[in-house]
């Protein structure tokens, strides 16, 4: 969400598109599917200030690796891709300050990775293998994070969170908690 809009993965139709928070479209096709675009089945969006940062199912023109794109919120490309990963399954990302958190549900990782495309760690944290959502929260020192998640065959819905696993996070001069989603 960027102001009163809602930006939302349309995986099937291979966009990014935004409506209002009432509901109404402000555009049904901001980010396209087209093989220039490098972006096929979006999975999930995360927000900074104007950007919007897109994890990709499968990026088609260089085989079946995961990606993650950037763009403005008016649907300009930044960078696509900003980050090739080694493996097809990027699916849920947040932001945090300059880092993001991508789960991989192909090898049940949370990676991290920097706004500018930098790998920081392809396996920051082992979860299972499969991840959904991921949303990560401030927490005053120390920084033990505890891992919320919920594991669905089907991916489908949502149910209530519980304690899988702890672990310690600390980013680069940032302490943060992971909520993992299914």
């Amino acid at each position: 969400m960027y102001g009163t809009n809602l930006f939302v993965a349309d995986s099937f139709n291979g966009r990014i598109d935004e409506y209002t928070t009432s509901g109404a479209t402000v555009n049904a096709s901001l980010i396209t599917g087209l093989t220039g675009d490098n972006l096929y089945g979006p999975q999930d969006i995360a927000v900074s200030g104007s950007n919007l940062f897109v994890t990709n199912y499968n990026f088609v023109s260089n085989g079946d690796i995961g990606a993650i794109n950037e763009y403005t919120t008016s649907g300009a490309t930044v960078k696509a891709p900003l980050v090739l990963s080694s493996t097809l399954g990027l699916r849920a990302i947040a932001v945090f300050g300059s880092d993001l958190f991508v789960t991989n549900w192909a090898n049940g990782t949370i990676g991290e990775y920097t706004t500018s495309g930098e790998t920081v760690n392809e396996s920051l944290i082992t979860v299972n293998d499969s991840s959904g959502g991921i949303v990560v929260v401030p927490v005053p020192e120390p920084s033990t994070a505890l891992l919320l998640s919920e594991s669905r065959e089907d991916n489908v819905g949502s149910g209530p969170l519980r304690p899988s696993a702890h672990a310690e996070a600390k980013t680069r001069d940032r302490s943060c908690a992971f909520a993992q989603f299914a």
